[in-house]
């Protein structure tokens, strides 16, 4: 097998959702993928930078991706079928593993990986930011529009939303999501 950067990310990444974040050594690593600690630190310095690389490219790229895509001109449909491809993603991610692993193995990792690593930890804030601020932007469209109503405080349901599609990322169902986002939406409705 020809090992590159992208492969040692992708079987970290399995190895980190079947054993957790603590129980993955670069040893662990080396005897999975039948290579020798050289050809690990001739792409990664050491274990936290494999992280970090995981992190961003496994962790965090779908959310950084589709919010990356959202224009200022978002609305609130459109925020609640990124969502949706977001989950959808992380799914396909994950089923296209290893048949032992879940949703469940997944929302450990993340909680593991908060707990552990202060990068891993701010970047999470940031994308809640992000997030935030996306739904606070669509609502504030969504008013302008004529859609919502004027009373509607953009930042309090802009929190609410979120709230809703962060337990969408913990693996609820997307039929769920948008019945609970849809259900918030008509209770704000002009």
């Amino acid at each position: 097998m020809k090992i590159n950067k992208d492969i040692i990310l992708s079987n970290a990444f399995e190895l980190y959702l079947l054993n957790g974040y603590a129980g993955v050594s670069i040893s662990l690593l080396q005897s999975k993928m039948k290579i020798g600690r050289a050809s690990l630190y001739y792409y990664f310095k050491d274990k936290n930078e494999l992280i970090k690389e995981m992190i961003d490219e496994y962790l965090l790229g779908p959310l950084r991706r589709e919010y990356d895509k959202l224009g200022p001109s978002v609305t609130i449909g459109e925020l609640i079928d990124t969502n949706i491809v977001i989950q959808d993603g992380i799914t396909a991610l994950i089923s296209r593993r290893n048949k032992k692993i879940s949703v469940s193995n997944f929302n450990a990792l993340l909680l593991n990986t908060y707990i552990q690593s202060e990068y891993f930890k701010n970047c999470i804030h940031l994308i809640n930011g992000q997030m935030l601020q996306a739904w606070t932007r669509a609502l504030c469209n969504s008013k302008k529009n004529g859609e919502i109503r004027e009373d509607v405080d953009e930042r309090v349901m802009a929190a609410i939303f979120a709230n809703v599609s962060n337990l969408n990322q913990q693996g609820n169902l997307n039929a769920s999501y948008r019945e609970s986002c849809n259900y918030l939406y008509n209770l704000i409705k002009a």
